[in-house]
């Protein structure tokens, strides 16, 4: 059955989307897990200095699709607001 109208572009404006960033959010985090891991037992300056740096790309990229993820779930507003000059009066 397909449906046609408001109902399937709804669908495909918000879980594709939503997919894109939640899996875009799980590789990064996953990467920050990972260069953590390597960055525990690092004895040489430069490498822990270089996973550090990669851990904290990886976990701002992760939250940053998380929010993004966040912000396609949210409700638009669905009215719109009105200049300072033409609002109705009470």
């Amino acid at each position: 059955m397909v449906t046609e109208g408001p109902m399937r572009s709804t669908i495909f404006e918000k879980l594709l989307p939503l997919l894109a960033y939640v899996i875009g959010s799980c590789i990064c985090l996953g990467a920050a897990l990972a260069s953590a891991g390597l960055l525990y037992n690092q004895e040489n300056a430069f490498k822990a200095g270089l996973y550090l740096i990669l851990t904290l790309a990886g976990m701002s990229g992760g939250f940053y699709f998380y929010f993004r993820a966040l912000r396609v779930l949210s409700a638009k507003r669905r009215v719109l607001s009105y200049p300072a000059a033409h609002r109705p009066k009470p």
